[in-house]
């Protein structure tokens, strides 16, 4: 498969068309119309990596296609390659990133991180901007906003789940890379889009890279969340273990937020139960020290004025 012709790499312009395999594939699989767009020139950046921009065009609602009730979306793919091999006939490794609601994170350069090992193993990375995020027709309050009703918002973003993800990438898949098998590389959420590819499309993976904790398969919600509950509560205890000292500043801070919430500089306000969320940083790596410094901070810091009138919805100690 060769991508793009030499006189193409020469003038570092995108074609009009990638592959002409690729819209008439689409349109026998009721992908509907794919259109291939000359979004801005290739880039070629240090460290020998070509970056090209794609936008593909996708129902909204792959199962009526663009002629359905919400129309179509663009879907953006960044493609990093070495520049010394953009004819080659290269596998391509799609990463999914981790989310939902995130865009695929923009390339260093020169190559760095993951990034830089899967160039340097001869593969074409291609970056997916997940459909609603980055410039991938992104959901905002505008976007939503210009829909006639909270039924009508709501029915639209039942379409920006794992299942229209993984059909995007199917457009990409014979779109730009003429039908080629994938290796994918899912990070979190990301992940979880490739379980529903395996589920859905097992044929057109050549492997799958995962780099999360496995989607509970066979698992009620009700069992998982009951797991995650235990597993919290020993990493609270394992908190406040390595720092007494944050055990009588959370409970100030918690009491303080019951009888006055505190207005955010970004709009909203901070409850209990909303500064109660920092426990989300228990589950990463770095996440006491993380957790351990913000309340350092919170202790140094002079209190800002409190919006005026209590607010309810969660008092109590508990863990960060």
């Amino acid at each position: 498969m060769v991508w793009l012709g030499r006189g193409m790499i020469t003038a570092l312009r995108l074609p009009t068309r990638l592959l002409s395999f690729g819209a008439a594939t689409m349109a026998a699989t009721n992908y509907g119309s794919i259109t291939e767009s000359a979004a801005a020139p290739a880039m070629i950046l240090p460290g020998d990596l070509l970056v090209r921009e794609h936008v593909i065009t996708v129902p909204v609602d792959h199962g009526v296609g663009a002629d359905g009730r919400f129309g179509s979306l663009s879907v953006f793919v960044r493609e990093l390659v070495p520049a010394s091999k953009a004819e080659d006939d290269l596998p391509v490794l799609l990463y999914l990133q981790g989310g939902p609601g995130f865009p695929a994170g923009r390339p260093t350069a020169p190559p760095s991180g993951w990034t830089k090992a899967a160039l340097a193993k001869g593969y074409r990375v291609l970056l997916l901007d997940q459909r609603g995020t980055g410039r991938s027709s992104p959901v905002t309050a505008q976007s939503l906003g210009s829909l006639a009703s909270p039924e009508e918002q709501a029915a639209y973003l039942t379409h920006f789940r794992a299942d229209s993800i993984v059909r995007d990438c199917e457009a990409v898949r014979h779109g730009l890379c003429g039908g080629k098998k994938l290796t994918l590389l899912g990070q979190s959420f990301g992940g979880f889009c490739i379980l529903t590819y395996l589920s859905l499309f097992p044929a057109a993976i050549e492997r799958a890279l995962f780099t999360f904790g496995l989607a509970p398969v066979g698992r009620s919600a009700t069992e998982v969340y009951g797991a995650t509950y235990l597993r919290m509560q020993e990493r609270n205890r394992r908190f406040y273990e390595r720092y007494p000292q944050d055990v009588e500043l959370v409970r100030e801070i918690v009491a303080s937020l019951h009888e006055a919430p505190l207005a955010m500089p970004r709009g909203g306000t901070l409850t209990p139960r909303r500064f109660l969320m920092l426990g989300l940083l228990l589950g990463s790596a770095n996440g006491f020290e993380s957790l351990h410094d913000l309340l350092e901070m919170a202790r140094e810091t002079p209190q800002p004025q409190p919006t005026g009138g209590a607010e309810g919805g969660g008092g109590g100690g508990g863990g960060g």
